[in-house]
């Protein structure tokens, strides 16, 4: 799903050729499938709120982070209960300075922080 663009060349013709075009703008987020991050920028960049996203992204984002969050309480994880930006990354960016955001890695089950990073 795209996010930002219109369906629709300049003359009103759909540009994926079809006859008929899905605004995908306004797919309602649980008929999403996918989506490409590449306009919304990836939740784990830690973008703020007032980063020029389309307004949709805020809503990719939450529901990344909540899709993460459900995979961490299957595991039995501890989740996080406050944060930077909670209403929409959950806890799981946090900020040290003024423009510094740190997105804290998803540990795989029996794996710790140090094994990842070799």
């Amino acid at each position: 799903t795209m996010v930002d663009d219109d369906p629709h060349n300049e003359n009103g013709s759909c540009r994926t050729g079809e006859p008929n075009c899905e605004d995908c703008r306004l797919t309602p987020m649980a008929q999403m499938k996918t989506v490409h991050l590449t306009t919304c920028w990836k939740p784990w960049h830690c973008p703020t709120l007032k980063s020029p996203h389309p307004p949709r992204c805020k809503e990719v984002h939450r529901a990344w982070f909540d899709l993460r969050q459900s995979l961490e309480l299957q595991w039995g994880y501890q989740v996080p209960k406050d944060g930077w930006w909670f209403q929409r990354t959950l806890g799981y960016c946090t900020r040290a300075g003024a423009k510094k955001r740190y997105y804290l890695p998803l540990l795989l089950p029996n794996r710790s922080a140090d094994a990842l990073s070799r």
